[in-house]
């Protein structure tokens, strides 16, 4: 009886939320899983997007983008099963997985509410639906819809999933913290001679959000400034009200942090704005704005008690999100050729491929992309996951089947 085959490796460059899901997904397929990251949870550059999020399941998503549908549909299932599988008080102490309502109002006509909310395509995938009668409207309100969703913590919720990654045996999971040249072919033969010490390598993913527009390089990044104030006291409830300008009249979010006694307040979204220093113009829209989106949260003189100010940058991406696979090819110089002998391929044609002789060989990785999610990132995490297993799983078995012929 032959040995079985040792799990394949594959390296995740970044350690957001997209990365750090992306891991645990592949963990669970079987493969072994190494990260390469700047940055990781605990953390608090302004390029690293994920610990300035909100967050909650609200999608984003319109019709007609089925894929990115899917993966939000997945995602809320998936806290779902997080939060039956630890019962409500620990997903919330634990996992930082808070159940609430969520009230989604309009203040104007909107495409997606024709002819009524009832149009909206997630209103059959979440618990508890609701179409708002007019009573229960707040002033200068179009329509509004309740429904059963889910609110992050986000630092314990990042903890969370590291924690789950590094609780697989050794060598199973490991993170490495450093930052990667550029462009990608150079990062990818720096991590194999230096930071792998020439270990196989099966696939790699890019899962660096906006570090994606310097690294690939890709022109279709891009940010999406993001200004939210955190204050004291939890809101009993998801409150998000869309339409017109933001601030007062317009995009407005109450995203209460489960069992932190805090509340995140929304929003901005400037596109294209790398600028992370606190706008105070910004700040006093935004307490403005949610005002009568969470009474209960205000003192006697009718304020709210600001603990800080908070600035990230969304990785948007021109088109959406990229979750595919590349062949990354790169011209090795001969030192390089002599620390790269080792085939990371493992057999399979996948991972790190070597061709031509003389001066220069070519070297050739499977990348899977998987960035660009904007402000989405969190409630696409799941989807997009399982779509890049499923990527490495179809392709594997494409360039095994094309050896054989």
């Amino acid at each position: 009886m032959p040995p079985p085959s040792a799990p394949k490796h594959v390296v995740i460059l970044g350690a957001g939320v997209i990365g750090l899901q992306t891991a645990l997904c592949l963990l669970g397929s079987g493969y072994r899983v190494t990260m390469i990251a700047e940055f990781a949870p605990g953390d608090t550059d302004g390029e690293y997007a994920s610990p300035w999020a909100g967050a909650h399941w609200r999608t984003h998503a319109e019709r007609s983008a089925e894929e990115e549908c899917a993966w939000d549909v997945e995602t809320y299932r998936a806290w779902k099963a997080v939060v039956e599988r630890e019962g409500e008080e620990r997903a919330r102490r634990v996992r930082g997985v808070g159940v609430y309502t969520s009230l989604q109002y309009w203040t104007h006509p909107h495409a997606e509410i024709t002819p009524s909310p009832s149009a909206l395509w997630w209103a059959p995938f979440v618990d508890r639906f609701a179409i708002l009668p007019p009573t229960d409207l707040p002033p200068r309100t179009h329509a509004g819809v309740s429904f059963q969703t889910f609110a992050l913590n986000v630092p314990l919720y990042l903890s969370s999933l590291l924690r789950s990654f590094l609780s697989f045996p050794s060598p199973m999971s490991r993170l490495v913290k450093a930052r990667l040249p550029a462009p990608l072919p150079t990062a990818l033969l720096h991590a194999q001679s230096h930071l792998l010490r020439h270990e196989p390598v099966h696939a790699w993913v890019n899962a660096t959000g906006l570090g994606a527009g310097n690294l690939v390089p890709d022109r279709a990044v891009y940010p999406v400034r993001g200004q939210t104030v955190l204050v004291r006291g939890e809101a009993k409830a998801v409150r998000t009200r869309l339409g017109g300008r933001e601030g007062g009249g317009g995009l407005a979010y109450v995203i209460p942090r489960p069992g932190s006694g805090t509340t995140v307040l929304g929003g901005t979204k400037g596109e294209g704005v790398w600028d992370t220093n606190p706008d105070d113009e910004a700040t006093e829209r935004i307490l403005k704005g949610c005002g009568e989106l969470a009474p209960e949260l205000l003192d006697e003189e009718g304020g709210f008690e600001v603990l800080s100010v908070q600035v990230g940058l969304r990785p948007a991406r021109k088109g959406g999100a990229r979750v595919e696979v590349e062949e990354v090819v790169a011209e090795a110089k001969p030192e390089l050729e002599m620390e790269s002998e080792v085939d990371s391929g493992m057999g399979d044609g996948m991972g790190m491929g070597t061709e031509g002789e003389g001066e220069t060989r070519q070297k050739r990785w499977t990348v899977v992309h998987c960035y660009g999610h904007a402000g989405a990132g969190y409630q696409n995490s799941v989807g997009s996951a399982r779509k890049v297993v499923r990527l490495l799983e179809e392709y594997g078995k494409g360039v095994s089947q094309g050896a054989k012929h």
